[in-house]
């Protein structure tokens, strides 16, 4: 095994008060991880001892007997669906950890103990990581929220075809949050648990906004509503993967290069591409201005790695998504999409804006 590895995280000193013993905050790879101490035999929590802990980096190759689950517990860190979406963030280049050829190298998170906390390790305890712990109790919270503003879908719209859509998101809901609390989701891309949250504060404003005027979802909102369902629909095939005794598959990523034609050279240097996931697109310009994404490179040309999702794609000066200066292109990625996908956009000068 090689023992080349990076430390991470910040050490933190732990206190002796009971609520700061029992969770502990930390980054890996960037992202921010909760720590949590549980028994192994029941996963329950306890305190971490009092002392320091921290999480590094270490490289190892994945030998045909030394699996991840192996690894994972060898290193103090409990293998749940949590823990797996560690591995693939740390690996984004993997996708699928049963497909890996033997003694191929990966990086997997390690639990760094002081001599307390390894006592604890080495009689029957792991550490569990959360990631994104503040995005994952958001998300929880607007599940509720939507579920009480959700409860009566007849007061929200007559139509027939989105009184289901608004069942099926309820139900899908429901599902990501339970699954999400017993740990048994599949693990999933930062971008996808942000859309999610995304998406659900928007159809929870749009609910409670309906309610509380004592009227019903408006024929815009349906539409957004349509296409919050078609984003969902996509991210909930993820669910039917379960953590059983092979390590679950990553989400897919594909790669997007999006070409932008017919701008001048001066204008070129300060164009980027920008994109939003389908169910939160409104008409640009907007008011107020949708939520939207950058690609990292300026210019006539860049390139992102997005998953499997429906999104809406245009080039605007750069600093100003709201106004561009091409038309929005619909791009939906499903599972027969190559894995290089390329996207044209055409530059406007007299650019009128980006219809739903």
């Amino acid at each position: 095994m090689k023992a080349a590895f990076r430390l991470l995280m910040l050490l933190t000193s732990l206190g002796c008060a009971a609520q700061d013993q029992d969770i502990v905050q930390a980054k890996l790879s960037g992202s921010p991880v909760q720590l949590t101490l549980i028994r192994a035999d029941d996963l329950s929590p306890t305190h971490f001892p009092t002392g320091q802990v921290a999480l590094k980096e270490i490289s190892v190759p994945l030998a045909p007997d030394n699996n991840v689950f192996l690894i994972l517990q060898s290193n103090g860190i409990a293998p749940d669906s949590q823990s797996f979406a560690a591995v693939y963030e740390l690996n984004p280049s993997i996708q699928d950890l049963n497909k890996v050829a033997p003694n191929t190298t990966i990086i997997v998170p390690s639990v760094v103990a002081d001599p307390n906390l390894r006592a604890k390790l080495n009689n029957g305890y792991l550490v569990e990581l959360t990631l994104y712990p503040e995005l994952r109790r958001s998300l929880n919270q607007r599940i509720k929220d939507f579920r009480v503003a959700c409860a009566s879908i007849a007061k929200l719209t007559k139509d027939p075809n989105s009184q289901a859509q608004l069942r099926d998101l309820l139900n899908w809901f429901n599902q990501i949050g339970s699954r999400y609390n017993s740990r048994t989701d599949p693990p999933l891309r930062r971008d996808t648990v942000v859309a999610m949250n995304e998406e659900a504060g928007v159809l929870l404003e749009m609910c409670q906004e309906s309610l509380h005027e004592n009227g019903s979802l408006t024929p815009a909102q349906l539409v957004q509503v349509k296409a919050i369902h078609g984003d969902l629909q996509d991210d909930i095939a993820q669910y039917n993967q379960d953590l059983a005794d092979v390590a679950p598959r990553s989400q897919t990523a594909y790669k997007v290069t999006v070409n932008v034609e017919g701008a001048s050279a001066s204008l070129s240097t300060i164009l980027r591409v920008y994109y939003t996931y389908n169910g939160l697109f409104r008409p640009l310009p907007a008011t107020p201005p949708i939520l939207s994404y950058p690609f990292d490179q300026l210019g006539t040309s860049a390139t992102r790695m997005l998953a499997m999702k429906n999104y809406q794609i245009w080039a605007s000066r750069d600093g100003d998504p709201n106004h561009p200066v091409t038309a929005c292109h619909f791009l939906s990625i499903e599972p027969l999409s190559p894995t290089e996908i390329k996207v044209d956009l055409s530059f406007q000068k007299q650019a009128q804006g980006c219809p739903q």
